[in-house]
């Protein structure tokens, strides 16, 4: 099957115009599939930061361990408590195969139990936090990010 390119590329664009125009983008085929080779770059390099990371790699090999490292990290920075009831249904998997996380995530160091920030808390909720080494490799880890995120709107001219 043969595709028409150009009737391709206006399908693609009518489908994300309004998202385009929410962040003041005016969309056309060369700053399209600019954007998507930017996209792609980044998501590729996001990858092999977060493979070759210390800290970061035990996660990225799985979105469930990255989805509840995301979830500590949220937790931690609004200072918040971290159920498991709730994470649990949220990622949609086992209270086997969280413990098991968490309990890996202890053990080598990645998580901390912390002393709760309100004296007032339910002790049975443990107060899962990242450790300090996570931290700084999380938060290098997604100032890269944002420096090739800034680097590819200028370079496109974007505003």
């Amino acid at each position: 099957m043969k595709i028409n390119q150009k009737e391709r590329a206006n399908r693609l664009i009518n489908a994300t115009q309004e998202k385009w125009k929410d962040i003041n983008v005016e969309i056309n085929q060369d700053i399209g599939r600019k954007l998507i080779s930017c996209f792609a770059r980044d998501q590729i390099i996001n990858l092999k930061n977060s493979y070759t990371d210390k800290y970061l790699k035990y996660f990225a090999k799985d979105n469930t361990k990255w989805n509840i490292l995301n979830l500590v990290m949220y937790f931690s920075a609004k200072g918040d408590p971290f159920y498991k009831a709730r994470e649990v249904r949220w990622l949609g998997i086992s209270k086997r195969k969280f413990d098991k996380i968490i309990r890996e995530c202890i053990k080598s160091g990645r998580f901390i139990y912390a002393d709760p920030i309100d004296a007032t808390t339910d002790t049975r909720i443990k107060n899962i936090r990242p450790s300090e080494k996570l931290i700084i490799s999380w938060s290098l880890y997604n100032i890269s990010r944002m420096q090739r995120l800034i680097k590819n709107i200028k370079r496109l001219n974007l505003k």
